[in-house]
């Protein structure tokens, strides 16, 4: 899996590998100096690819979705 934050100096926040047969579960804390688009990139164990994405505001003293 990998997540990309855009507005970020490196887009490509975290790349994360899951062993076989586990049950993915992350969370993840990243600091956000302006709102942008969060993307995850997931390549399934049968080789399909799948992605989602979603629109982060930062707020003063934090982000909100």
């Amino acid at each position: 899996a990998m997540i990309f934050i855009d507005k970020n100096p490196l887009p490509l926040t975290a790349h994360l590998f899951f062993v076989n047969g586990t049950l993915p579960h992350v969370r993840l804390q990243v600091k956000m100096a302006e709102s942008s688009r969060l993307r995850l990139v997931i390549k399934a164990a049968d080789g399909k690819t799948y992605h989602a994405s979603r629109e982060i505001k930062v707020t003063i003293g934090g982000c909100g979705a």
